[in-house]
């Protein structure tokens, strides 16, 4: 069953495999505020309360303030994101998400993927 959530700033998406895709429909800059969202967004959809296989398309992600990089490492966030992949389609989302892991490494699972389906494969070696 595929399930959406929309937040101010997200669609999340449970897919048919289990993972959650996290879109930005417009440019993004998170704060504090959008990462709470973001929070309780994921946990509605971790169905059996053992955390999500998380895909980023960082397309439209601009950044994350300093505040929001740390709530990331928050024992919530951690514990709602087994794994997370970040798709990253040119070479400004590779420096942003280059700069997120660099730092702000979050304390969960995490690479990053220029193909999708090599993303995707990951994450499923994940669960």
């Amino acid at each position: 069953m595929i399930r959406e959530i929309r937040t101010s700033n997200e669609l999340l998406t449970l897919d048919e495999d289990g993972i959650v895709h996290l879109k930005f429909p417009v440019k993004t800059k998170h704060n504090l505020e959008t990462i709470r969202e973001h929070l309780e967004g994921v946990e509605e959809l971790d169905e059996n309360g053992q955390g999500v296989l998380l895909l980023v398309h960082f397309k439209n992600l601009v950044g994350m303030d300093k505040f929001s990089r740390k709530f990331v490492n928050t024992d919530r966030m951690v514990k709602v994101h087994k794994a997370c992949a970040m798709l990253v389609h040119n070479p400004l989302s590779q420096l942003i998400a280059n700069f997120f892991l660099g730092i702000n490494k979050p304390n969960f699972v995490i690479s990053s993927f220029t193909n999708i389906e090599n993303a995707k494969q990951w994450l499923l070696e994940q669960k």
